[in-house]
């Protein structure tokens, strides 16, 4: 799945398997431009992959919200399952971000498994 998005205050609610993730050799990207973002998530979500899937966020500019209801698989977590592995992606490039749930602040970068990265700093 593809969701590319330029600007504007956006609010991204959804249930396990949304916002940039992807399952079972499948790929999912959701990149926004700008704007102040609200982004809610049950689990596997933001910048996951799961099953051999490879999931990517990308957030350019604004000051944004980053909350998930479960921890699990959430924001650039990717991990070895089945036969290959997966790959999360998680960047926020500039704002003041808030998190709630799982991996991630403001200005810090975190590994999650095997092959999952996140980074959330104002990059030039």
């Amino acid at each position: 799945g593809l969701l590319l998005d330029d600007e504007g205050n956006d609010v991204y609610s959804a249930g396990p398997g949304a916002q940039g993730y992807a399952h079972d050799y499948a790929f999912g990207l959701l990149e926004d431009g700008s704007g102040n973002d609200d982004y809610v998530a049950q689990n596997l979500a933001q910048g996951s992959g799961h099953a051999n899937g490879y999931g990517i966020l990308v957030d350019r500019s604004g000051h944004d919200t980053y909350m998930v209801r479960e921890a699990s698989d959430t924001r650039g977590s990717g991990h070895y399952v089945c036969e290959f592995g997966s790959v999360g992606v998680f960047i926020d490039i500039q704002g003041a971000d808030r998190y709630g749930g799982g991996a991630g602040a403001d200005g810090t970068g975190w590994t999650r498994g095997e092959y999952g990265v996140g980074r959330d700093d104002d990059f030039p």
